[in-house]
This record gives structure tokens, C-alpha cells and sequence, in this order.
């Protein structure tokens, strides 16, 4: 009678670690694939940790899942790119253009500062100071 519902439990987490791995790999190289078809890098990947980590107060194989796709996903991405750098040409140039999570950051970060001597300057050139005329200045004089 105990050994049966050994067997029963056991098969149950056999299932469950299957169906894990399962999701794992498929969720993790359609990531890579999405990820790099719509020019992103494969730090995008990386995100799904956070999301796997406040998964864990349900199933633990959910977050289980979740965290090793995220990591196969990071790491076909890396090797991918890694190889896209070192084949050089076309190649190189695509992966160079790939935008991360830090560049959009980086983006915004730049977007919300606003330099001083750009803006004086764009407002003396289209109003003119002390009487000169813009269109007389010559750059780098």
C-alpha cells in the first residue's frame, strides 16, 4: 500500500521535472529566436529572472521553469552574438546595431538631461547676439 503511493508521488515529480524541462527549452530557444529576429540583444533574456523570482510563491516548478528558460534563452543569445562578432562583416555590423537594456536606459538617461551650451547656442544662432548675424558665424574660430 506505502509503496504504491511512493511510486504514484515519484512518477507525479517525474512528470513535473519533464514538464519542466520541456518548457524550459522550447520557451527558452523561442526567446533567443524572437529576441534576435527583432534585433534585440540577448540581454533582454535576463528580465525573465526577476518575473521567475516573484514566481515563487505557487508551484516551484514554475519558477524553476521560467528561470531556465530565461538562462538558455541568455545564453544561445551570448553564444550567438559571440559568433555574429568573430564571422565579422554583415554579421558583426547586425550585432553591433542590437539594442539592450542598458542602451534604452542609457536613452532615456540622455533624453531627460538637457545640456545648457546646446540649448544657448541653439537659441543665440536663431536670435543672434549683440547684434552679429548668425548667419556670419563660422565654426571653429
Amino acid at each position: 500500500m506505502r509503496s504504491g503511493r511512493l511510486v504514484a508521488e515519484a512518477e507525479h515529480v517525474v512528470k513535473a521535472l519533464l514538464l519542466a524541462a520541456v518548457s524550459m527549452l522550447v520557451g527558452g530557444v523561442g526567446v533567443a529566436v524572437v529576441l534576435r529576429r527583432s534585433q534585440l540583444r540577448w540581454t533582454w533574456a535576463l528580465l525573465g529572472l526577476p518575473v521567475a523570482f516573484e514566481a515563487l510563491g505557487g508551484d516551484v516548478f514554475v519558477p524553476f521553469a521560467l528561470a531556465g528558460s530565461s538562462l538558455l534563452a541568455a545564453g544561445l543569445g551570448a553564444v550567438w552574438h559571440r559568433s555574429d562578432l568573430h564571422t565579422g562583416v554583415d554579421f558583426a555590423e547586425a550585432a553591433h546595431r542590437r539594442v539592450g537594456p542598458r542602451h534604452i536606459l542609457a536613452r532615456m538617461n540622455a533624453a531627460r538631461r538637457v545640456d545648457p551650451r546646446r540649448s544657448t547656442h541653439a537659441r543665440h544662432r536663431s536670435e543672434g547676439v549683440a547684434g552679429v548675424d548668425p548667419g556670419r558665424w563660422r565654426v571653429g574660430v
